[in-house]
């Protein structure tokens, strides 16, 4: 399920998690639709950036073993957002059949035709569905043989708590020799696609192809919107709350996406990638110009240059996984960046690089 780092795309305007499955889409006035679920759950992380403006955009974690479903033990290591301790929210990645779309199949439908959907769930709506276990007889709704139908919606006008939906349909319903033969168009960061057949008595199943921004492009923006220090006055301007109460007010922010308002209203494909001097996302402000007032760090970035004698490997994954040195190289550092300040010399900034690593339900 998961890639190497090789074969991870970047998340951006091109590449996109639908880009490669075709996604559940919900009814836009809210209306219930139908559903059968089947096969098994991939769990993602997603951190929720507050811009300087207040707004939220998505960063993938890239702390997160997504075939593991559980965090890295080095997180902080290998996400920058989990340094600095950025709030987040996991999504449910689920396969689904679209009881509606399979009621109105064409008569002629072409060869591709699929009613299968890749459904992003967040955790409400995820915890409802399970929770309809216990009205069909013990049995997860996403057994083959007894599974259910299941009524599923989401109200974006309502509270967050109860923009989603999942009632019973109807209980113990197999799935048919017809479902089981559904297939679907798989399609291949690199281009390619294949047509998937069902197995092992499930119809075919998509796979979650996980697109994540870069390393270097999740720092760059991380310091565009103040999480690596600013000052007292900035902060206070641009987040249009005091200052004193800066933490507070973040906390908050994070309670709403928690609360699960955030990734369903964001646009994914307004996140940049790969671009070594990317445009200023819709909704982030640019770089702030020059203050003759010092910084306040809340917490030191990443270092650019490996201090260490293992600096073959500085800027690339290899840190963390071949070169075993991290508790070293952190020693190093902080000796570094914690040494009597002299005169600083201009150079050239480098882009740290890490790990890389969506349910509009």
């Amino acid at each position: 399920m998961a890639k190497s780092l090789d074969e991870t795309p970047s998340m951006g305007t091109k590449q996109r998690w639908d880009d490669f499955a075709t996604r559940w889409e919900w009814d836009e006035k809210g209306n219930f639709q139908l559903a059968r679920f089947f096969g098994d759950v991939v769990v993602e992380y997603i951190h929720t950036i507050e811009t300087k403006t207040g707004k939220r955009y998505p960063e993938f974690c890239h702390g997160w073993d997504v075939d593991a479903s559980e965090f890295y033990k080095d997180k902080e290591d290998r996400c920058p957002c989990c340094a600095l301790n950025i709030k987040g929210q996991f999504r449910y990645f689920m396969n689904v059949i679209d009881m509606d779309e399979e009621e109105n199949k064409p008569s002629k439908a072409k060869a591709d035709w699929s009613p299968i959907r890749l459904l992003d769930a967040s955790p409400t709506l995820f915890a409802r569905i399970k929770e309809l276990k216990s009205v069909n007889k013990g049995t997860m709704v996403t057994d083959p043989d007894h599974g259910a139908l299941v009524q599923i919606r989401y109200n974006k006008n309502a509270e967050a708590a109860n923009m989603y939906s999942a009632s019973m349909d109807t209980k113990d319903v197999a799935l048919t020799d017809d479902q089981k033969s559904y297939i679907v168009t798989q399609k291949y960061p690199n281009g390619s696609f294949k047509t998937v057949k069902g197995k092992n008595g499930l119809p075919a199943c998509f796979e979650y192809v996980r697109c994540v921004n870069s390393r270097d492009d999740m720092v760059k923006s991380l310091r565009r919107n103040g999480y690596y220090g600013e000052t007292e006055e900035a902060a206070s301007a641009a987040h249009s709350f005091d200052a004193s109460n800066r933490e507070t007010a973040r906390d908050e922010l994070v309670a709403q996406v928690d609360a699960e308002s955030s990734v369903e209203t964001i646009d994914f494909s307004k996140i940049f990638a790969g671009d070594p001097t990317p445009p200023v996302m819709v909704d982030e402000d640019p770089a702030p110009a020059p203050t003759s007032a010092p910084a306040k760090v809340k917490k030191k970035e990443p270092y650019d240059e490996c201090p260490t004698s293992y600096g073959n490997f500085a800027n690339h994954m290899d840190c963390f996984t071949k070169c075993g040195v991290a508790l070293e190289c952190r020693a190093a550092t902080e000796e570094a960046t914690t040494a009597p300040s002299q005169a600083p010399a201009k150079k050239k900034e480098v882009a740290p690089v890490v790990d890389d690593d969506d349910d509009t339900v």
